[in-house]
């Protein structure tokens, strides 16, 4: 996430808790969390200024940007599923395979290990998924 988007999430931040946040202050926290990717962080932010009375911490956005980061990679393997991608091989996997893969691709996902190939997958299936929304 580069500095501009770092600042607009600061911005709805200092805007729910209605505080400042000083020049130290954003330097820090942008060094902690500029490697969240900015729709992950921004809805993190939009989450948290519901759900809490003070304004959250560091590791508070960070926790709830991994939260939301499983929870879309999850809801676009359960696309992929459905569409059969599990079930791809050299000829059509039976479903003892078909569920083995879409677990093993669960646990990578939730372990954060995702490997290049099926995160270049889940990007595409996220780009149909999002077409047809």
């Amino acid at each position: 996430m580069d500095l501009i988007d770092f600042t607009e999430g600061l911005k709805i931040l200092s805007s729910c808790y209605q505080r400042d946040i000083n020049n130290d202050d954003f330097t820090i926290w942008y060094e902690l969390l500029k490697n969240i990717e900015y729709n992950h962080f921004i809805d993190a932010i939009k989450e948290l200024c519901v759900e809490k009375s003070y304004m959250p911490s560091p590791h508070d956005i960070l926790d709830k940007s991994k939260k939301i980061k499983s929870q879309k990679n999850l809801s676009i393997l359960q696309a992929m599923k459905e569409k059969g991608y599990f079930k791809e091989g050299i000829k059509s996997l039976d479903v003892e395979h078909e569920t083995h893969n879409y677990e093993k691709a669960i646990m990578w996902a939730e372990k954060g290990i995702l490997p290049e190939y099926l995160n270049k997958d889940m990007k595409m299936y996220n780009g149909i998924k999002l077409i047809k929304e």
